[in-house]
């Protein structure tokens, strides 16, 4: 998709993988483990429940993402893209505020996730004009 940079598709490849390993891990190790050990998580409530399929779900868009920067995708793939781009990272922050309290290390997901944003968002601005 980015033919033109070859160290920024790289660096897009990174941080995807990077995001989607983090966020399948977020979502099988540490939040199973907060479910068993936590008494925060003891009431079920649906907000927590909510946050592992969104970590899931971001980390196959992810993967997604990660596929689109290899491939030659026409215009109707890159709207769906740049959608999926939006969602995950907007997905990554929802599971890492909700987690923040109990894992402290969630800041770097935030930290990811807006960086994303901010990325994507250049680069659908630099489209525009």
């Amino acid at each position: 998709m980015y033919n033109d940079n070859r160290l920024f598709k790289f660096f897009l490849l990174f941080l995807k993988l990077i995001s989607a390993i983090g966020t399948i891990l977020i979502a099988f190790t540490l939040i199973k483990n907060a479910i068993d050990n936590y008494s925060i998580t003891k009431a079920g409530s649906l907000i927590l429940n909510i946050s592992i399929y969104a970590a899931l779900a971001s980390g196959a868009l992810n993967i997604f993402q990660v596929i689109c920067l290899f491939v030659p995708i026409n215009n109707l793939f890159r709207i769906i893209y740049i959608a999926s781009v939006f969602v995950s990272n907007a997905f990554l922050i929802f599971v890492s505020v909700i987690w923040l309290s109990v894992y402290q290390f969630m800041f770097l997901g935030i930290s990811l996730g807006l960086l994303g944003l901010i990325l994507i968002s250049f680069q659908v601005k630099k489209r525009r004009d």
